[in-house]
Order: C-alpha cells, then sequence, then structure tokens
C-alpha cells in the first residue's frame, strides 16, 4: 500500500510543532516548510500528494502559493488550515479550486484527519487506471458550450437581470427548459409562467445558475432512444433530489446550502448520464442483470467496467473545474462504507435522498439502517417527522 507524502506549510514554527505532535502516529511521511518559498523549493524535489497551508504567511501569502501550486503541479490537491479571518479570500480560494477545503485554527485533530483521509482517498478514487481508460479514449469527455458558461459567469458576477435574461433569450431551448422546470411542481410553482424574468425572480439566481450548469453539461452528450426513458426519470429524480437536499439541509443546519455544493444534488449523479450517453450498450448489460430497472449498484458497475457512476461523476466534477466539496459530494453520496462521524452532513443528506427517491425503482448497494441515523445531528424521530413535512409539500 502506498505511503502517502503530505507538505504542510506554516510561518510560525509553534503550529509545525503542533502539527509534528498531532499527526506523530498517522501512516503518513511528513514534510514541513515555513514558508511559501521554501514550500515550493521542496516541491521540485519531492513527490507530494497533498498540501496543508497556512493562509497568513509574510512574503507569499498562502492564496498566492497554492495558486503557483495549482498552475504548476495541478494534481495536488490542498487544505488551507488558518486563523485567517478574511472570508473572502478563503471562500475564492474554495471557489478556484486553489484549494479543496478549509479547516480554522485551532484544528480539530480527528476533523483535520478525517479531511487528509477523504481527500486522499478521492485523489486515489479519481486517478484509477480503469476510470481513466473509460473517459479518456476519444472523444468522451463533454465540453460545457461556450454560451452556457458565459451565463453562469454572469450570474456568479452579479450582473444584472437584464443582462442574464438577455443571454439566456438568446437560446430558445435553454428558455424552453428553463421555464419547464420553473414551472414543474419540483419548484411548488402555483401560477405558470411564460416570462424568463419571472422565473429568476420566483426561483432565485442560484437555482437558476444550477440549472443552466446542469442543461449545459447534459446537452454536451447525446441520448439514444432506447435511453430516453431512463433518462427522463433520471432528470425527474435529479431536481426531486435537489428540491429535498435544499428543504432538509436548511431544516437541519439553520441555514441555506452553502454556495459551493449548491448544486450538489443536481451534478451528483452525472456520471450516470454520462454511462447512458457514451456507454448504452454496458447500461443495458447493467440493466439486463437487474431485471431492466435502473441500476444504481456500484459493486456491479465495478464488476463490469472497473469504476463506478460516482467515481466517473467526481471525474467530471473535477475535470469541469467545480469546487472540491461537489467532486468530494460526488465520489462519497452513493455509498455507505466511507461514512462516519466526520462525514459532512450534506453528504449524508445526499445518501439518504437518492435511497428515499429511487427505492423502488432502481437496484442499490444499500439499506438506510440505524447506523446511518448514529451519524445524523438530530435524533432519529426528529429526521423522520422533516421527511414527513417535506413529503406533506
Amino acid at each position: 500500500m502506498k505511503q502517502h507524502n503530505i507538505l504542510f506549510v506554516d510561518d510560525e514554527q509553534h503550529v509545525i510543532n503542533a502539527l509534528k505532535r498531532s499527526l506523530r502516529a498517522t501512516p503518513y511521511n511528513k514534510f514541513f516548510a515555513l514558508s511559501g518559498k521554501e514550500a515550493l523549493a521542496l516541491l521540485e524535489h519531492t513527490p507530494i500528494d497533498l498540501i496543508v497551508s497556512d493562509m497568513r504567511m509574510p512574503e507569499m501569502d498562502g492564496y498566492e502559493f497554492l495558486s503557483i501550486v495549482r498552475e504548476k503541479y495541478p494534481d495536488i490537491p490542498s487544505i488551507i488550515l488558518s486563523g485567517y479571518t478574511d472570508k473572502d479570500i478563503v471562500y475564492k480560494s474554495l471557489l478556484k479550486g486553489v484549494a479543496k477545503a478549509y479547516i480554522s485554527k485551532p484544528w480539530d485533530n480527528a476533523e483535520l484527519i478525517a479531511y487528509i483521509q477523504r481527500i486522499l482517498f478521492t485523489k486515489e478514487k479519481l486517478q484509477a487506471a480503469h476510470l481513466v481508460q473509460l473517459i479518456l479514449p476519444g472523444e468522451k469527455l463533454p465540453v460545457i458550450a461556450d454560451s452556457y458558461n458565459a451565463i453562469v459567469e454572469k450570474i456568479e458576477a452579479e450582473a444584472s437581470t437584464d443582462e442574464i435574461v438577455s443571454l439566456i433569450s438568446q437560446d430558445p431551448v435553454l428558455t424552453a427548459n428553463i421555464l419547464q422546470i420553473a414551472n414543474s411542481a419540483f419548484y411548488g410553482r402555483r401560477v405558470l409562467t411564460s416570462n424568463v424574468r419571472d422565473a429568476i425572480v420566483y426561483l432565485g439566481r442560484h437555482v437558476i445558475r444550477d440549472i443552466v450548469m446542469s442543461l449545459g453539461i447534459l446537452n454536451a452528450m447525446e441520448f439514444t432512444q432506447e435511453c430516453m426513458e431512463d433518462f427522463e426519470i433520471l432528470w425527474k429524480n435529479t431536481h426531486e433530489m435537489n428540491r429535498m437536499f435544499h428543504f432538509l439541509y436548511k431544516k437541519i443546519a439553520g441555514k441555506s446550502v452553502p454556495d459551493e455544493i449548491h448544486s450538489a444534488a443536481l451534478l451528483c449523479n452525472i456520471g450516470l448520464f454520462y454511462l447512458y450517453s457514451f456507454y448504452p450498450e454496458k447500461v443495458t448489460q447493467l440493466k439486463s442483470q437487474v431485471n431492466g430497472k435502473i441500476c444504481l449498484s456500484l459493486g456491479k458497475e465495478r464488476a463490469l467496467l472497473g469504476t463506478d457512476h460516482d467515481a466517473i461523476s467526481g471525474y467530471l466534477l473535477d475535470w469541469w473545474n467545480f469546487p472540491y466539496a461537489m467532486v468530494e459530494c460526488a465520489v462519497h453520496h452513493g455509498s455507505l462504507e466511507s461514512l462516519d462521524e466526520q462525514m459532512p452532513l450534506h453528504i449524508l443528506l445526499l445518501n439518504f435522498i437518492e435511497y428515499e427517491i429511487y427505492k423502488g425503482i432502481a437496484v442499490m448497494d444499500r439499506e438506510i439502517s440505524e447506523d446511518f441515523y448514529q451519524l445524523l445531528p438530530i435524533e432519529r424521530e426528529e429526521f423522520e417527522s422533516l421527511i414527513d413535512e417535506y413529503n406533506s409539500l
């Protein structure tokens, strides 16, 4: 088994000493640097699997250092470990993919170790030979059209509603899809609209952005007529998952879903759509093993393909430069084997919601047991009451 090399960067010696003590028993090769410059020099001759860096450092701050790392060593993920109070630069680092996660000082050892384990697990899964071989041959990496990216960029730049409406309206198919979704039961629409502006006001910019991103990705794929029946079911259930995810997260966490994972429920199964588009014959083989049902069995996929749709989802989201938290949602949400007390609430919810929505129409490898409820931050009875409340909407 490979022993991973981890580089810790902090300008304060006492922090370096504390990290050495805290991580003494972990099975990693640990390297330490007191500045970004020293760390970059070490990277030139030492293969590193993960970087844990402070943000506020003299001469070269953490953002500049990690930006250089991303440019020169794009395969090395990083964690921000900082007491730096400037939330804007941390948020920017996460959204731009400069860092994969943020842990504040003083840190919790169990949390830090759990983050390290998850990131290394995710990295290994995304670099697995079978996965790379499945996606890279030929023209098998979908490219999102510039028009969709332009709309997303306008929304994220807080452009005026008129500018956003103008861009969307240039694409009749996108306009029709947005209005169809806005008028659907998924978002509780009571009064139908044929106006993109009304849809933006009613759904909110975040939801419009998520819809545009998901449609942009799906429109980069093609589906055979034989796959269309399942496609319609998957697309419908994707929006149901999204609605349920946002409802439960806000009820339990007491706040809205963070921006970096706002579209997690919409895109965590994009790898399944990918299989239907690029490998329909493999999907047919999988369906034949489960009596024609939709196959969400990661085990059966691995046996046939050497990988699974969760790993494909993570690979694609990483390739499209989505925030790491989105990649992690995709990789972990469909399996109980990697769930533990350190797993974030959003991944626990995605795991439950997928099971809840697909349990009657798909074959999965898992059941929701009492062990799952023990991981939630609320009691099982309270959680089940929230499910009842959602189902009554």
